[in-house]
């Protein structure tokens, strides 16, 4: 089989992966929405780039419409599914078995996330202005995300 169309099999299993990465971490999101009470991280990431743009938003800590959750969950799990697609790709120059290499995806994801970039933006508050509990909840949700792209993925992989 040619590289290139090795690629587009291993970024399809991926992009799968990812969005079933993605659905999980979403469900375990909106559950501990319903059970806190407070918007997932991202409504709340939504709401903030809105303040930034200077888009009118509702309030943070205000219960999200469903706008406003399709948004913010459905660009969530379009991030997991591109991120599942590089990971495809990307797996194998890794030279890690699948579940290790998605841990490594979802772990690596997390710092560049929620400490450079969601700060740098604007959209999160820094890591040293965050609840260590929250911190560690965000950990484990990216850490199921990586083990269930890689997963699937690899499932699907051994299938194509």
């Amino acid at each position: 089989m040619s590289t290139s169309r090795r690629d587009k099999r291993d970024a399809a299993a991926g992009v799968i992966g990812g969005l079933a990465g993605g659905l999980a971490m979403t469900a375990v999101m909106l559950l501990a929405e319903r059970a806190t009470g407070e918007p997932s991280d991202a409504v709340a990431m939504l709401r903030r780039g809105q303040q930034q743009l200077g888009v009118p938003s509702r309030r943070l800590a205000a219960w999200p419409t469903l706008r406003e959750e399709v948004v913010a969950e459905g660009g969530h799990l379009l991030l997991s599914a591109a991120l599942g697609g590089g990971f495809g790709v990307l797996r194998r120059g890794l030279g890690l078995p699948a579940q290790p290499a998605g841990l490594v995806l979802g772990l690596g994801f997390y710092p560049l996330a929620h400490w450079l970039a969601g700060p740098l933006l604007g959209v999160m508050r820094p890591p040293w202005r965050q609840r260590p509990a929250k911190m560690a909840q965000r950990v484990a949700l990216h850490a199921v995300f990586g083990a269930v792209t890689a997963l699937v993925a690899d499932r699907l992989d051994r299938r194509l």
